[in-house]
């Protein structure tokens, strides 16, 4: 059967059409994969710049141990660290203690046994005594002194050495379960998509909190671990 001029000029604008779907077709989707790379590179991107901060702390450490001078100015900036982060440490440790109407008693005996402090009754009533605005200072005083004059009686290498090894053991570790973290964040945050939020932003935010969280876990952990270990045993085992 042959066409007619009509049906010709319709089967063309047909194919013309069906054309132009297929082209509208494919530049929508070629459109969705690059968002979707984009948003990968966007999420790659976040992860990198906190990869990047935390190998800088790694490879400064790993540098210093062919290199005397370098291993010198990273006990001193070690010990500077360890003693300068103790009045923010107990600071916070107060703030969140009140947050939970804890007694003195029982956060002066946390602080005591994560620090080893080995407080007496008579400093343990002293500082049960004050209010938590007034123990945050004297407390952070306290614990400092203890602790300064414990380094200076270490041997510069032996200090070299314990905190080369405590702060890459404690970054190594909460590094691993950070990026444990971040790749559930990932997974979550997709959903919000469904709440018309923008998943990227939300992203951002709660990668930068928990980025943060980790350089404080980091601070303390690594503080603390230096405040309760026994100098005097290492030195006698060496």
């Amino acid at each position: 059967m042959l066409l007619g001029k009509a049906d010709l000029e319709n089967l063309e604008l047909s194919q013309k059409q069906f054309t132009s779907s297929i082209v509208r077709s494919q530049k929508q989707m070629e459109g969705r994969h690059f968002g979707i790379r984009k948003h990968l590179f966007d999420y790659d991107s976040v992860i990198n710049k906190q990869r990047q901060t935390v190998y800088r702390k790694r490879d400064e450490i790993l540098e210093s141990e062919h290199d005397e001078i370098l291993r010198q100015k990273f006990v001193e900036r070690m010990r500077g660290d360890i003693l300068g982060n103790i009045g923010g440490i107990v600071q916070k440790q107060v703030l969140e203690a009140q947050s939970l109407e804890q007694p003195i008693n029982e956060f002066l005996t946390l602080m005591n046994k994560e620090f080893a402090l080995s407080l007496t009754d008579a400093q343990l009533q002293k500082f049960a005594a004050l209010s938590y605005h007034d123990l945050a200072p004297q407390f952070a005083e306290f614990i400092t002194q203890q602790l300064s004059e414990k380094l200076a009686s270490v041997d510069p290498e032996q200090l070299y050495k314990v905190f080369k090894d405590v702060y890459l053991y404690h970054i190594d570790t909460l590094w691993i379960k950070h990026l444990d973290e971040m790749e559930e964040l990932r997974d979550k945050v997709g959903l919000v998509g469904y709440a018309q939020l923008d998943p990227l932003v939300i992203y951002k935010s709660e990668a930068f909190t928990k980025f943060q969280n980790l350089l404080y876990r980091l601070k303390y952990d690594v503080t603390a671990y230096i405040a309760s270990l026994d100098f005097s045993l290492a030195q006698a085992q060496a």
